[in-house]
């Protein structure tokens, strides 16, 4: 898909449904339970001051397999500035997080003049509540990110559970950044009981 702004912004936002028990035919309230999902597609805002904002915020449930905030795969972005900030998907007090991130970038090319900001953070933030098995709040996979006068940062802040699993703030794999300043903050999550806790990692 394309979508082109000539004069103005491209916003776009999405939010993902709600659920509150086990369904009776599977395991999990939400299999996929992303806010907004942009697969193979070109947005461009074309205009001097052009904004790109991508909005998210997953679904809630009480077993959420696979649920991220904004999840963007094999697409280009072209803008002045691009701002994405999303909250993954989460799972009630007694509930189960498989999958969930704030921010997914995978295969996607990123480029803007005056900057690029990230913010992803998870939906689960009490360490007595839910069991969280894979939390991360930005993800970076086999992506370009380009800047030709302006800043980058990228923020994350991963789950926090009674159980814990793995939690990371920002992940950057195989991906290229580059820009007149890069700053990378990334959180991992907690949990109150250690012996249920595997892994937190601010920035890997």
């Amino acid at each position: 898909a394309e979508l082109i702004s000539y004069n103005g912004d491209v916003l776009l936002t999405g939010v993902g449904g709600r659920g509150n028990q086990e369904i009776s035919f599977g395991d999990y309230d939400f299999d996929f339970g992303s806010g907004l999902t942009i697969n193979n597609s070109n947005i461009v805002a074309n205009d001097t001051n052009g904004l790109i904002s991508l909005r998210g915020e997953g679904s809630f449930g009480s077993k959420v397999f696979t649920g991220h905030g904004v999840d963007v795969n094999s697409t280009n972005l072209y803008a002045d500035r691009i701002v994405t900030r999303a909250i993954s998907a989460e799972a009630s007090t007694d509930g189960k997080s498989d999958q969930s991130s704030g921010i997914i970038f995978d295969k996607a090319n990123v480029k803007a003049t005056s900057g690029i900001t990230l913010n992803g953070e998870s939906a689960n933030t009490d360490p007595e509540n839910t069991d969280i098995l894979n939390s991360t709040g930005t993800v970076i996979h086999k992506s370009r990110f380009l800047t030709s006068a302006g800043p980058i940062k990228i923020e994350g802040t991963g789950g926090s559970g009674e159980s814990l699993y793995n939690s990371t703030g920002v992940i950057i794999d195989d991906s290229d950044i580059r820009g007149s300043k890069i700053e990378l903050v990334g959180t991992g999550g907690r949990s109150n009981d250690f012996r249920n806790s595997a892994l937190s990692t601010g920035v890997y």
